[in-house]
């Protein structure tokens, strides 16, 4: 009986096996390769269920030729543990152990008695082959470094024996170049300066500064250098915090940074900031560059007004009666608002009246290009709104500066006749072969007609020859008003259509109310038309289209005009205003009212769809200005809009057809 514990102390996996590849015997080391127990396997587990090989002619394997009647030589064969419930692990190393890998093999057979056995030997050289490549690996990248260390070693010996050559170059090169980008900078005649994260100007800044500036700003707060008032310091402090905590893109904080420095002899001076970034992209310092402009601004300043003075002249002989009509009526209307005023005689229901009265003029002004004139009447708008929305509280304050505004009105006027006397003499002559005579003695005249001896005919044929004209001569300074506003909000416009044939007025009670059609006007295109590429996503003309129909119309049997304002816009959005009329005017009850109704709230004083004042809209006056007048009249008015269709402007007031009903008028206006 062969004694097996003789195995149990090699380091080789010993399997003893019998003629059915059974299992009788194996070591620690065997069970340790095999991921389970001597005592498991040694209940007869068949070798070929536990392992696969690479070679499958193997007598434990399959029975096969190797190893089966003689003792085979040693060779390597990749295995692999071939049942997994075999592979159970009882220790945390056991758990460790490949389940495949390599080893080299040998079979001996032996006779035990009478019964045949056979020694499988396993010596796992997985490990050995692992730690060999690890190791050459190891020696092959270690000659590599030693490869790339020695090249290092020649080039530092080489940088070294020129690095004070090459210090000294470089240093020269620096200098040259900071020489040159300073005289750059000094010549370009912009105020360069930096600003630290305290707010602290460093002292890199260009010769500039001291004119552009006024001061040295070395190591000064910018507050000091920019002449800051401490509200305005309290802001640029604010704007600093953001712009270096970067919770916001640059681009975005710069517009709301000073742009222009206040100089003391009136220099036009702007302000630009640009940031500083690091290698980590994060903004470490703020460039200010501060350029004077002051004669480009005067240069552009000029070209405006000779434009302007040009455009007047052309409006001025173009629409003559309306441009002397409005100058010869301003005059006293100024006058009388400002001894309003001044004496503080004025009530406060008289207060939208004096409003509305200034927009109109500041349309007409911009409309004859009589800017000096319009910019008043836009600063006594703002300085009014306040009292307007019934806010006293700052009128002594405020009321100074509209008397101010008036008086440069009326000083404008002044130089103005005295500069374009000539001018105003001829557009104001009539025609060759024409005869000037007062009102008063063609009205003597037409009461003489009123003789009922007399046809009723002539009467009617004296007010439509001599006292009326045609409408449209009166409405084509509206063109001009759409196409100025259409030009500045970069939006296209057809030149109006105007279908106003055999349709008559006495200008001078109509004066007001076509005035007032400005606002309509300024209406349609700001509101109505669209820009270009909204109308062409939308299936319309780039180009919009406003019109204006005059005819002539009966009401309760009497003789009326109707004038017509529509465009080709966007119309108007119901429901838009619905929302804003509790916010406009708290106190009005919408519940029922219809759309219609709701429309018809574009006439209420102070009523605005924009949220801020812009050079055309905002204030809440324009189409309440041209019911005022149509009131006058004792006529009405109604707006109709559907969405994307654009909207109609309606207006109806009555004819003057007796010379006693035109008289009467007559002294209603003046008075």
């Amino acid at each position: 009986m062969v004694n097996y514990s003789v195995f149990d102390a090699l380091f080789d996996s010993v399997f003893i096996i019998d003629e059915n590849r059974k299992i009788i015997y194996c070591n620690e080391t065997a069970a340790h390769l095999s991921h389970s127990s001597v005592k498991r396997l040694s209940r007869g587990v068949i070798f070929s269920d536990l392992f696969n090989m690479s070679e499958p002619n193997l007598f434990p394997l399959s029975g096969g030729p190797i190893g089966r009647e003689k003792a085979s030589p040693l060779q390597e064969v990749i295995y692999e543990i071939k049942d997994p419930s075999l592979i159970k692990s009882t220790t945390s190393l056991e758990a460790s152990r490949p389940s495949k890998g390599k080893v080299q093999i040998t079979i001996q057979p032996f006779v035990e008695g009478s019964v045949k056995r056979w020694t499988v030997v396993l010596r796992d050289v997985t490990l050995e082959e692992t730690l060999h490549h690890k190791y050459q690996g190891q020696l092959a990248l270690r000659e590599k470094y030693i490869a790339e260390l020695q090249e290092a070693k020649i080039k530092l010996e080489d940088y070294s024996n020129n690095l004070a050559e090459k210090v000294a170059e470089r240093t020269f090169e620096l200098q040259n170049a900071n020489h040159r980008l300073n005289a750059v900078m000094n010549s370009l005649g912009q105020g360069f300066l930096i600003i630290d994260k305290k707010g602290i100007c460093s002292d890199l800044y260009t010769k500039a500064c001291l004119e552009v500036l006024e001061k040295d700003p070395s190591h000064k707060p910018i507050g000091d250098v920019l002449n800051l008032s401490s509200k305005e310091r309290d802001q640029f402090n604010m704007w600093m915090q953001a712009v270096f905590s970067e919770s916001l893109p640059f681009e975005d904080l710069a517009t709301l940074a000073p742009d222009n420095y206040k100089h003391t002899r009136g220099e036009r001076i702007t302000l630009h900031f640009f940031p500083l970034r690091d290698d980590q992209k994060s903004i470490q310092h703020i460039v200010l560059v501060a350029t004077n402009r002051t004669s480009e601004f005067l240069a552009k300043e000029a070209l405006s007004k000779e434009q302007n003075h040009g455009a007047m002249i052309l409006k001025m002989v173009k629409y003559r009666q309306k441009f002397t009509a409005f100058i010869n009526s301003i005059d006293k209307e100024i006058t009388s608002i400002h001894n309003q005023i001044k004496n503080k005689f004025i009530l406060p229901n008289e207060v939208n009246n004096i409003y509305r009265y200034l927009h109109t003029i500041e349309g007409e002004a911009g409309l004859y290009s009589l800017e000096e004139i319009r910019e008043c009447c836009r600063q006594i708008q703002t300085f009014m709104e306040p009292w307007r929305q019934g806010d006293s509280r700052e009128s002594n304050i405020l009321l100074p500066k509209v008397l101010v505004e008036l008086e440069k009105i009326k000083k404008y006027l002044k130089e103005f006749r005295i500069e374009n006397t000539d001018l105003l003499n001829l557009i104001s002559n009539q025609q060759e072969n024409s005869l000037e005579i007062s009102l008063d003695h063609v009205l003597a005249f037409g009461k003489l007609l009123q003789d009922p001896r007399l046809p009723l005919e002539l009467q009617t044929q004296f007010l439509t020859t001599i006292l009326k004209q045609p409408i449209l001569p009166c409405l084509k300074f509206l063109d001009d008003v759409a196409q100025q506003v259409a030009t500045t909000q970069n939006k296209k416009l057809y030149p109006i259509y105007y279908s106003c044939e055999n349709v008559y007025i006495t200008p001078k009670i109509y004066d007001a109310l076509l005035a007032s059609l400005v606002h309509a006007i300024r209406n349609a295109v700001d509101h109505g038309i669209e820009p270009p590429e909204v109308r062409k996503s939308s299936g319309k003309e780039e180009m919009g289209t406003i019109r204006i129909n005059c005819t002539n119309t009966f009401y309760e049997g009497q003789p009326w005009i109707q004038i017509q304002i529509s465009d080709d816009g966007s119309g108007i959005d119901v429901q838009k205003i619905r929302n804003l009329l509790p916010i406009k005017f708290p106190t009005m009850n919408l519940t029922s009212l219809s759309d219609f109704e709701i429309l018809q709230t574009v006439f209420l004083p102070g009523f605005s769809s924009r949220e801020q004042v812009s050079q055309f809209s905002g204030r809440g006056v324009g189409l309440d200005a041209v019911k005022s007048e149509v009131e006058l009249l004792k006529g009405n008015i109604q707006m109709d809009s559907k969405p994307n269709n654009g909207s109609v402007l309606t207006i109806n007031i009555p004819k003057i057809t007796k010379i006693e009903n035109l008289e009467n008028k007559l002294k209603l206006m003046s008075a």
